[in-house]
């Protein structure tokens, strides 16, 4: 996420990081042994009101909302980290088709 364009990539980014490091130093867990398991976003509450100028003496309410997100990692099953380490850099993904068994 940290490579993406979109002006949150760096925040999720950093949720996913911290809840690494969290599963590390109060579970013992190995960062390399984690995947994500949920990713929530909720809105926080009401919002802080702030009143926007306008002329002729008229005025608007502009609310500043927050957003919170939640991300839960856990550890994976040995069946998902095979498929994880099949693919490993250096080897060639299995072909989706043979071009020679076609019957046309």
């Amino acid at each position: 996420m940290e490579f993406s364009e979109k002006s949150r990539g760096p925040v999720v980014s950093s949720a996913i990081k911290q809840a690494a490091k969290r599963a590390d130093f109060y579970h013992d867990l190995t960062p390399n042994e984690l995947m994500i398991d949920q990713a929530i976003v909720g809105k926080d509450g009401q919002g802080m009101k702030k009143l926007r100028y306008h002329s002729r003496g008229r005025f608007g309410i502009n609310v500043k909302r927050w957003s919170r997100i939640t991300v839960t990692v856990r550890e994976m099953t040995l069946e998902e980290r095979d498929a994880l380490t099949k693919f490993k850099p250096g080897t060639q993904p299995p072909r989706m088709h043979n071009a020679e068994a076609r019957a046309y």
